[in-house]
């Protein structure tokens, strides 16, 4: 599954989840809703390999050769730099919680605690780089710009 593959299931998760009205619930169905549609993908994927004839298949090893060799697409420095990932592909298009940012970094395959998130879109917000809306009760909102 690729990072944009997982990114429009997050994002069609979040466009879900938004439709609920507690944000309690919202978490809730946001994680369910991923949760279906990364085994739907994963599913799909499967299938799609499985349709070739055992000849068309290359074999194993050559294969992992490939994989080790693919170049990293995703950001190699820190949390400041995947966050600016996540500016520069559009996730900020629309209001996100820490929350839904955390879960989009997790998504990705980068697990980092949310005081640590936090902080750092604090930084990208006196860099001019999000805006945050919002208020401690109901919790601050990051947008691009």
């Amino acid at each position: 599954m690729t990072n944009e593959e997982i990114r429009t299931a997050c994002e069609r998760a979040v466009t879900i989840a938004n439709t609920f009205e507690y944000a309690d619930l919202r978490t809730e169905v946001f994680g369910a809703v991923l949760s279906r549609l990364l085994q739907e993908e994963n599913k799909n994927a499967s299938a799609k390999s499985d349709s070739y004839s055992v000849t068309e298949r290359e074999p194993i090893a050559k294969k992992a050769q490939k994989t080790a060799k693919a170049p990293k697409t995703r950001a190699r420095g820190g949390l400041t730099s995947r966050l600016k990932e996540l500016i520069a592909d559009g996730f900020f298009g629309n209001e996100r919680t820490t929350i839904e940012i955390s879960e989009a970094l997790r998504v990705a395959g980068w697990n980092h605690q949310s005081k640590e998130i936090s902080a750092r879109l604090i930084e990208l917000v006196r860099g001019k780089q999000l805006r945050r809306a919002g208020g401690k009760d109901s919790g601050y909102r990051y947008s691009n710009w």
